[in-house]
């Protein structure tokens, strides 16, 4: 195979980069400091790298691109997976439970640290932050009273924040591949993976 080598480093970087998000990631769900960066960071370590940047890279150092090219890839990669976590954090909040796959508020109940959970913290009042902190991690939390959190997601203007983000993201992304010289299909292709991720219902 064709530059081996490049691409068998690339996977071991990208299994390293995964354990290292998961152990902040757990280490994170016992701590009361936790950042919007800390959760980006996660976002990217954990989903981005695996999911769409390494997959993409192979591709590109068997076609042969740069140094240059891959770090435009790189980018794009990382922008992009960050959105498509986001995404999937409100999808399991506010997605159709049977497209999703999984019960809506399995992340609360797990005690997760979204995006969205964090901003919401973030922008709701004394008593709404300590309810949502009292519940968050209680595997045997009420469905009413996940729909109560989820209220406050959308009163706070938490929910809206997360959506623009992700698009923000994604803009972004798409505004580096559309200044790169790529044959008009490929093009075409890739941009469309912003909007899929956007869109899509599962």
């Amino acid at each position: 195979i064709k530059n081996k080598s490049k691409i068998l480093f690339e996977i071991n970087k990208v299994v390293r980069d995964t354990n290292f998000g998961q152990v902040i990631d757990l280490r994170n769900g016992y701590s009361d400091k936790f950042s919007q960066n800390t959760a980006l960071k996660i976002y990217k370590l954990k989903t981005a790298n695996y999911s769409i940047e390494i997959p993409i890279k192979i591709g590109a150092i068997l076609a042969g691109v740069s140094k240059k090219e891959l770090d435009k890839i790189k980018e794009y990669s990382e922008l992009l997976g960050i959105a498509y976590n986001i995404q999937d954090d409100l999808l399991e909040l506010f997605g159709k439970n049977k497209k999703f796959g999984k019960p809506m508020g399995s992340d609360l109940k797990e005690g997760k640290k979204t995006l969205i959970v964090l901003k919401t913290l973030e922008k709701a009042t004394k008593k709404e932050a300590t309810f949502i902190k009292k519940n968050l991690g209680n595997e045997k939390m009420k469905d009413k009273d996940v729909e109560k959190i989820k209220k406050i997601m959308i009163e706070t203007g938490s929910l809206d924040y997360c959506v623009k983000y992700a698009k923000k993201l994604i803009k972004k992304a798409n505004n580096i591949v559309a200044k790169q010289n790529y044959r008009k299909e490929g093009k075409d292709f890739i941009l469309g993976i912003g909007d899929y991720l956007l869109e899509r219902e599962y």
